[in-house]
């Protein structure tokens, strides 16, 4: 449902424009680090571990040919013990930080696989799609997958 989609992908953007417009930077934790997400490129991925349709995409991912300014950070939504299992077997070279509760705020979905482009902290893609081919289409698009 694209409408669904595009609505919430402006909700996204109008609250990441508040913060943004407050001189608010968004920072997580990853791995463990403090990570500023308006640095760069980077590539959210949010995924329940024991989801099939979330390692299939993994597994997909994995295969693409990320440009190497793009930083893959993975969000469990579910068992965060699982991650390095998860990450093992599919083969995704992600980073992992367990904010998805605040970053679920920014960025509404129902369940995963939900994935998010971002550029320097701005919005470039919502992904909502991740059947083949999506979302290579997508992420070649906005410029992070070759």
């Amino acid at each position: 449902d694209m409408t669904a989609t595009l609505s919430e992908s402006q909700a996204d953007l109008r609250r990441l424009v508040e913060l943004a417009s407050r001189g608010e930077e968004v920072v997580i934790t990853v791995d463990g680090k403090p990570f500023n997400l308006h640095e760069g490129n980077i590539f959210l991925y949010f995924y329940d571990p024991h989801c099939s349709h979330c390692t299939e995409a993994a597994e997909h991912m994995a295969t693409y040919h990320w440009k190497s300014d793009v930083k893959i950070i993975g969000l469990p939504t579910d068992d965060p013990e699982a991650v390095p299992a998860f990450l093992a077997f599919t083969k995704l070279a992600a980073l992992t930080s367990q904010d998805t509760e605040a970053l679920r705020k920014l960025f509404v979905f129902t369940s995963p696989p939900y994935g998010v482009a971002l550029q320097n902290g701005r919005v470039k893609s919502v992904l909502t799609h991740f059947d083949a081919p999506e979302p290579q289409p997508s992420l070649q698009q906005v410029g992070f997958v070759e």
